[in-house]
């Protein structure tokens, strides 16, 4: 949940006579309702719903507004501050638990008419922007799930054997607090050459062969990728080194991985519903940002709720001088496997030389 929409859940009020305000951070009151202003509110928003949209209304709940609109299937009320107690209703949402469970279960054909209440604008100036961005997140979210539908189901059925033998994550586990997160950008390469292995390390598998590489076994590695290229990561890895491994991955990452011999391979449940209540007991976890860091920060915030996160090395968010992994990834390796007569391996380390040098 971003830091953002948490605003709309904690907005404190005032009610003063038959007046209502909505307060800010410095104490300042916007009238969120008067008693006057109440049936204004209600034609207003009765005349804006249109037929075949969902109507999501973002404003401060009250009781007496809340009993003249009846509950619709089409209509949701995002409330912001509480004058009353707020009932537990499937229109009302009223926390962020129940907006990411929102979210999260918006279907592709729906269509939405957002209604933000006077105040809150005149309160969030950025309040539009906000539910935008929350909006364009699950779109984001049903583009990923129409492009690898299939590889997923794929995987699903090919993961199957991680039921029986992949241990659960469960809130019994105990883990040491990583010092560090190494993610597979070029960024990381500074903290590697430092580094000793002396440190609690949680790394993304990209980084794992460069690790390894250098003497440094990481006490968790983490891969969700569904796609066949994450097995590249492990091609390069012996057997013995791997055995000394405990792998957290996706139930709907690529099989192969699963098949390798990892020391512990861990599963954890997620809200995707092709792996929903198929891994009962396991923690379940959100990925916020959609990659190997999303899971990495979900299981840390899981664990150790009142620690920050830990350093992170190589979430770089793009290229840097032209370099887009660290040093020494299975994507270098497998550039080098390419070269032949006509494209020998000297042209290849001056390609890399001109950009690593120009860091």
């Amino acid at each position: 949940m971003t830091s953002a929409i948490n605003l709309w859940f904690n907005l404190p009020t005032r009610q003063e006579g038959d007046n209502y305000f909505l307060l800010s951070g410095e104490g300042n009151a916007t009238k969120a309702y008067s008693e006057k202003s109440i049936q204004r509110e209600i034609r207003s928003l009765q005349s804006q719903k249109k037929e075949g949209e969902i109507l999501l209304f973002f404003a401060p709940y009250l009781e007496n507004f809340a009993r003249q609109i009846p509950p619709q299937p089409d209509f949701f009320w995002i409330t912001t501050g509480f004058f009353q107690p707020v009932p537990s209703h499937p229109g009302i949402i009223q926390n962020p638990q129940e907006w990411e469970y929102f979210i999260n279960e918006i279907k592709p054909g729906d269509k939405f008419q957002v209604v933000i209440h006077p105040s809150l604008r005149a309160l969030i100036p950025d309040a539009p922007a906000m539910v935008r961005e929350e909006l364009y997140r699950a779109a984001r979210r049903l583009k990923t799930i129409g492009h690898f539908q299939k590889v997923w189901e794929y995987n699903a059925r090919r993961n199957a054997p991680l039921r029986k033998k992949g241990v659960l994550l469960s809130p019994d586990l105990e883990w040491t607090p990583p010092a560090v997160f190494v993610l597979g950008g070029p960024g990381a390469d500074g903290w590697i050459r430092k580094a000793g292995n002396h440190q609690p390390v949680w790394a993304a598998d990209t980084a794992l062969g460069s690790l390894l590489y250098h003497n440094i076994f990481p006490d968790l590695v983490f891969s969700i990728d569904a796609g066949y290229g994450s097995r590249e990561h492990f091609c390069h890895i012996s057997m013995q080194d791997l055995s000394r491994i405990s792998i957290i991955l996706d139930p709907l990452s690529f099989p192969g991985i699963s098949a390798l011999p990892f020391h512990k391979i861990y599963v954890y449940s997620g809200n995707n519903p092709l792996v929903r209540g198929q891994f009962t007991g396991a923690v379940s976890l959100y990925n916020q940002t959609g990659d190997v860091f999303g899971i990495m920060k979900a299981y840390h915030e899981f664990l150790f709720p009142e620690k920050p996160l830990p350093m992170i090395a190589g979430r770089d968010g793009g290229s840097v001088h032209g370099v887009t992994h660290l040093r020494g990834s299975a994507y270098h390796r497998r550039f080098y496997q390419k070269t032949d007569r006509i494209n020998p391996p000297e042209n290849l380390f001056y390609f890399f030389s001109r950009r690593y040098d120009s860091r």
